[in-house]
């Protein structure tokens, strides 16, 4: 038993390990979108720059400087539209296809980044998912080893027959509010491994309350009667 919920817990664990690696990758593609978006929006701006310029029929030095950088700047993103020459004849035409080359290439990003972020929001989701299942692993183990067997133990161990039946409840009110906040539709990643923490907490808190003794302290303390009835 103790292998299978060993390994109930590596294969949870597991899968938030692997949905917060698809979280961090499409992050990572959308951030990278947006960075090469930004460049290419930054492009279209010297080409508008490069043909307000080049429609003008005098320059000043000034601007012959600055139309010269830009054919250059061009030039690298466009070789086959802007040629590093003294003659800006067809810069006009040439500006005209940067412009629809980028209009579509930020269409491109801008979808490619919706299907991206439609993705992020099922990940999103399967995450919340994943840690509930490791939540609800760890609470089962929980339930299993602390909140039957060594409460129990706990009150026989210290002659209490009360103390039995109020730590039952206690527990069970715990396991209560547990669940509704790992079955919150709000619930997120944060807020489930917040609920089990505090779920810990009151567990051990209430273990204390009840004197910290542990399951083999309750035996070595009580004789054949007391362990009759644990057993029984």
């Amino acid at each position: 038993y103790a292998a299978f919920k060993d390994s109930a817990m590596d294969a949870a664990e597991g899968q938030v390990a692997l949905v917060q690696a698809n979280i961090d990758s499409t992050k990572s593609q959308i951030t990278e979108n947006q960075v090469r978006g930004e460049g290419v929006k930054a492009t279209k701006r010297l080409a508008d720059e490069y043909g307000q310029l080049t429609s003008k029929t005098k320059l000043t030095g000034e601007e012959s400087k600055r139309l010269k950088d830009l054919q250059v700047q061009l030039h690298d993103k466009y070789p086959d539209l802007i040629k590093v020459t003294d003659s800006y004849g067809g810069s006009l035409s040439a500006v005209a296809v940067i412009g629809a080359r980028t209009t579509a290439e930020l269409e491109n990003i801008r979808q490619a980044n919706e299907k991206l972020k439609g993705q992020l929001d099922q990940f999103n989701k399967d995450i919340v998912y994943a840690t509930r299942q490791v939540a609800l692993t760890a609470v089962d183990d929980l339930g299993t080893g602390i909140g039957e067997t060594f409460n129990r133990t706990l009150a026989l161990a210290a002659g209490q027959s009360g103390a039995y039946e109020d730590a039952r409840r206690k527990f069970s009110q715990l396991k209560v509010d547990l669940n509704k906040a790992l079955y919150d539709p709000k619930a997120t990643e944060s807020s489930i491994i917040n609920a089990v923490a505090a779920f810990k907490d009151a567990v051990n808190q209430q273990r204390n309350e009840l004197g910290g003794k542990t399951l083999s302290d309750a035996f070595i303390g009580e004789g054949a009667d007391a362990r009759a009835k644990l057993l029984s």
